[in-house]
This record gives structure tokens, C-alpha cells and sequence, in this order.
């Protein structure tokens, strides 16, 4: 019994061996693009490295996300002079500086955190971003954006700080007004996401 043990061991391994050579023959035929569970494809190797659709793609996204990242910030700098501020402070000050950490994750983050790149990014590879109606597309940039943005200033931006003595500040920006202020920001932000699926859509032939 041992021996038909051993012998059947070696034909598992043998068998997993001639399926990984296949799935790699089958990669090489189709010049590394592979099939996803959810239809959509996703290019591998030098191949996509080349291909200049996704550089300049890739490019407006990191450009335009800085743009929207600026956008949010200026929108937090407004509320803080609003709320007595001094404007030679404004963007030196420890709010502003931890909103600015808070920006950094809810625009550009990856590594299992939600961001707007990280959104742009999963419809790219899913192919949403090319098979929805360019409105219906856009509008669902715009509200998953928003929707992650609002979550994570409730998960991680307090209006009462604690201290390391065991005392409380409340910051002069409440999460209420920071929160209930992205629609609004998110109004200045639309142009910048409507150019980006323009211009990618362009760069893959795909009608407004």
C-alpha cells in the first residue's frame, strides 16, 4: 500500500507540473493577457510595459489624482479660515498636516486600502471603465469617490483629539463639516475625473 501511496504522489506532482506548463504555453500564445474571473483582462510582462495606451493612461491618472488631492486640501484650508484660522498658519498647523496624511490614502493608497486611484485602477482591469455609458461611468467615479472619502474621514479624522497627558482639543474643523463639505468639492473635482475616462477612452477607441 505504501508503494501505490508513493506512486500516486509522484503522479500528482507530475500532473500539477504538465498543468503549469500549459497555463504557461497558453500565456505565451496569447502575448501575457489573461482572462479574468469577472471578464475583464489583464496584460502582463514587458508586453504591457510597451504598450503606450496604458504609459499615458497610467500617466493622466497620477496626474490628474495630485490635481484632486489639491482640491481636497484647498477645500479643508477654506473651513479652517472660515472657522478663525490665522492665514499665515493655514497650511502649517497639526490639522492641516494630518489632513494631508489623510489625503494620501483616501487619493492615491493601495496595499488593501481604498482609495480613488485604487477605484479608477479595479474598473480599468474589470473593464467597467470602457463597458458603461460614459454618464453612468462617471457618475459612479464620482459617488464610489465620495462614498470612500466620507468613510475614511469618519473612521480616522476625531473631532476631539486626545493628548498624551490624557487631555482633549476639539479640533477647530469638526468631521460633521469636513464630511458634509465633499459633495461640494466633489463638484470641482467631476471636470478632473470626466477628463480622465475621456482621455483614456480615446486612447482605447471606446465612443463618448
Amino acid at each position: 500500500m505504501e508503494g501505490w501511496t508513493e506512486i500516486a504522489q509522484i503522479m500528482m506532482v507530475l500532473g500539477v507540473f504538465i498543468l503549469a506548463l500549459i497555463a504557461l504555453l497558453i500565456l505565451r500564445k496569447h502575448a501575457g493577457t489573461v482572462t479574468l474571473p469577472g471578464g475583464g483582462s489583464l496584460t502582463l510582462g514587458e508586453k504591457a510595459k510597451a504598450d503606450p495606451r496604458i504609459v499615458l493612461c497610467q500617466s493622466r491618472i497620477d496626474e490628474q489624482l495630485v490635481t484632486i488631492r489639491q482640491k481636497f486640501f484647498s477645500g479643508y484650508l477654506r473651513l479652517l479660515k472660515i472657522n478663525g484660522c490665522p492665514e499665515d498658519i493655514l497650511s502649517e498647523n497639526e490639522d492641516a498636516d494630518f489632513v494631508s496624511q489623510c489625503l494620501g490614502n483616501i487619493v492615491f493608497s493601495g496595499n488593501g486600502i481604498k482609495s480613488i486611484k485604487s477605484i479608477i485602477e479595479k474598473s480599468l482591469i474589470d473593464e467597467t471603465f470602457f463597458t458603461l455609458d460614459f454618464s453612468d461611468y462617471l457618475k459612479y467615479l464620482i459617488d464610489a469617490s465620495q462614498l470612500n472619502a466620507q468613510k475614511y474621514m469618519t473612521e480616522h479624522y476625531h473631532t476631539r483629539v486626545r493628548l498624551p497627558d490624557g487631555t482633549e482639543r476639539v479640533r477647530p474643523v469638526s468631521c460633521v463639516e469636513w464630511f458634509d463639505s465633499v459633495p461640494e468639492v466633489m463638484q470641482q473635482i467631476r471636470p478632473v475625473l470626466e477628463d480622465v475616462v475621456e482621455y483614456s477612452r480615446e486612447l482605447y477607441k471606446v465612443e463618448k
